[in-house]
């Protein structure tokens, strides 16, 4: 698996063409912190980083 997803959109003949995914470094997304909120249709979720390393989204 390489890590990196695509995703497929459905062009107007129906071929779909493939372009990769934006991707964000989460370094540069919690920028020192080990927690940041992000508002997603007016709604606030808490994306943090446990000890272990691993990320968690509550809302």
């Amino acid at each position: 698996m390489s890590g990196r997803r695509e995703d497929r959109t459905d062009g107007a003949d129906g071929a779909g063409a493939v372009r990769p995914l934006p991707a964000v470094n989460s370094e540069t997304l919690f920028a020192g912190c080990n927690e940041v909120v992000i508002v997603h249709e007016n709604e606030r979720y808490r994306l943090r980083r446990t000890r272990s390393g691993k990320l968690l989204l509550n809302k």
